[in-house]
């Protein structure tokens, strides 16, 4: 089976080339539930289902991966003000997205992971070993008692949204998606 595809970082069209013969991955992201499914969700669902019912019509076996962004400033915003919690807001909404999909015969993906489950894997390993770095430079210029390099370190860290906490056991720290006790 010859198939091509446009390629939008080298612009050009190349053959489609499984990495295990007779199998397609595909990974779509998907929509962002914070309120009912629109002609934009439907289009990106329409779009990846007709592309893996022709793979599968030529032999692959096709497995799709579309995720659930459920939890962003707009779910979020919406549960404070709701007084419930993001999980509450996006829950609802992704089964509503599950049954309109279904009405108009978009066939479910293989996986479906949830954002909120999957929030460890998605930070940046580099920027985890530089928090990770910074806190231990920080904690050396403490016991040397520099305390104007420790300051600067601080508010480095406070910069990319790490919250130190200074215990007698050591700093436990609170950034993004992540904590460390000392």
């Amino acid at each position: 089976m010859s198939l091509g595809i446009f390629g939008s970082l080298t612009t050009n069209k190349t053959e489609l080339v499984p990495l295990n013969a007779g199998e397609i991955g595909m990974y779509a992201c998907g929509v962002t539930v914070y309120g009912l499914s629109h002609i934009g969700h439907a289009r990106s669902a329409l779009v990846f289902d007709v592309i893996r019912c022709y793979l599968q019509f030529k032999g692959l076996r096709a497995w799709f991966v579309r995720n659930f962004t459920d939890v962003d400033d707009k779910i979020i915003k919406r549960a404070q003000h709701d007084g419930v919690s993001a999980t509450e807001i996006s829950g609802p909404d992704i089964a509503e997205f599950r049954t309109d999909m279904a009405s108009i015969g978009v066939i479910r993906a293989a996986v479906e992971p949830k954002a909120t489950e999957h929030i460890p894997q998605m930070i940046d390993p580099a920027l985890q070993s530089r928090i990770e770095s910074l806190v231990v430079q920080r904690g050396e210029a403490r016991r040397q008692r520099d305390f104007a390099e420790a300051d600067r370190l601080r508010a480095e860290l406070r910069r990319v949204g790490v919250i130190l906490e200074d215990t007698p056991g050591g700093t436990n720290w609170k950034g993004p998606f992540v904590t460390r006790v000392a």
